[in-house]
Parts: C-alpha cells; sequence; structure tokens
C-alpha cells in the first residue's frame, strides 16, 4: 500500500434526488465491497414522504459498482442506514423509520447480498423511541450476533438515554438502558470483539444539564 487515496467514485449514480448516510463493508472472505445508502430518486411526487435504502457491491474490489437492490421496507421512510458484515459475508443492517411519526429502530439481514430477495422483512428493535431520529448504531461478531445501541426519550422530562439491544443466536434479547443517567445521554456508537463477542459501547452526555 502507498498510502495514497485513490479517487472519488459515484458508486450510487442516481438521476434524481438525494443520496447520503452512506455504510461501506468489505466480506473478508472475498475482498467483496457492499455499500448501503438512503435514496429518494425514486420519490412518486415532489411532496411524497419517501426514503428508500439501496444496496450496490463491487466484486473483489474492484471493477464497476453494481446495483444489488433495496430494502423491503414498505413506508418508504427508511432514514440512515448502518451494516455490518460477519466472517461468513452475511449483512445486517438497522436504520431509523419514522412512519409512525417518531422514530423506530428497524432490523433486517441478508445472507446472500448480491441477490436482491435476500433481504428479511424489517424487524422493530426499539418500539417507538419518543424522537425525530434515534441514530441506531449496530455491530455483529464473527458468529452473526447482533449489537444495536440508539437514543431514545424516557421519562416526562427531556431526556434521552442510551439503549442497547442484541440478538445471540437468532434471538433477541431485552432492550437494555445503558446510560440511565438525570442528563441528556445521545449519539451512542458500538464495538464489539468478533471473536469474542465482549461489547464496548461510547455516548455523549450532557453533564450538569437542566430540564428545557
Amino acid at each position: 500500500m502507498s498510502g495514497a487515496w485513490s479517487p472519488a467514485e459515484n458508486f450510487t449514480n442516481t438521476p434524481l434526488g438525494g443520496s447520503q448516510s452512506a455504510s461501506i463493508m468489505v466480506d473478508r472472505t472475498s475482498n467483496d465491497f457492499y455499500v448501503l445508502w438512503q435514496d429518494d430518486y425514486q420519490r412518486p411526487t415532489d411532496d411524497a414522504v419517501y426514503w428508500k435504502c439501496y444496496v450496490a457491491y463491487k466484486n473483489k474490489g474492484t471493477g464497476p459498482w453494481v446495483f444489488a437492490g433495496l430494502l423491503q421496507e414498505p413506508t418508504a421512510r427508511c432514514y440512515f442506514p448502518v451494516a455490518d458484515i460477519d466472517a461468513k459475508g452475511r449483512i445486517y443492517t438497522t436504520f431509523d423509520n419514522r412512519a409512525p411519526g417518531n422514530a423506530v429502530i428497524q432490523f433486517a439481514q441478508n445472507p446472500t447480498p448480491k441477490v436482491f430477495s435476500g433481504w428479511t422483512s424489517p424487524a422493530n428493535v426499539s418500539d417507538i423511541t419518543g424522537l425525530p431520529f434515534s441514530y441506531s448504531k449496530m455491530a455483529c461478531d464473527d458468529d452473526g450476533n447482533v449489537y444495536v445501541v440508539w437514543t431514545q426519550k424516557v421519562g416526562t422530562a427531556d431526556n434521552t438515554d442510551v439503549f442497547f439491544r442484541k440478538r445471540v443466536n437468532g434471538v433477541w434479547r431485552e432492550a437494555e438502558n445503558v446510560s440511565n443517567t438525570p442528563t441528556p445521554s445521545t449519539r451512542a456508537s458500538v464495538a464489539v470483539n468478533r471473536l469474542t463477542g465482549k461489547v464496548h459501547i461510547v455516548w455523549t452526555e450532557q453533564a450538569g444539564a437542566t430540564d428545557a
């Protein structure tokens, strides 16, 4: 490696609308690249609420980007997707869904991410969070276990906490309030040791804040 950055590439290349909030993954076994992002280029009318999550890949990290379809999310309110890939090349993603009027964190996966029909229907991870956006982050280990964090409104005061939920052996465990502070906690991120499943979480804490 020379240390030089390659030229920027337009991997969405959509004719209309905005492409944003991309997440990138590399399959360690094949060196295939995958990207997942939100886009509104298929918005049916100018005033429609329409954001979908799309997928593209690059075989062995070379050549052109190949469009690989979109998540089967029927409300078209898919925001801020994040994704990770395990040792077997299976992709997992979470995103904000605003269909109920405020954010719900949803989860989908694809064991064969180059195949459009491989995406599962989104599953509800958080229930209603009480916020316009909850900015989920996620990670997976090499056994396909999934770890998710997000921000959620708590109580009647203007306070938020960071919540965590994991899926182990295909079964979702109960959500946990991992910050649990009297001041606003927000914008969390999560990392996991892919071999052991040990989880690490960081977030922003507004220390000394008072209720609005």
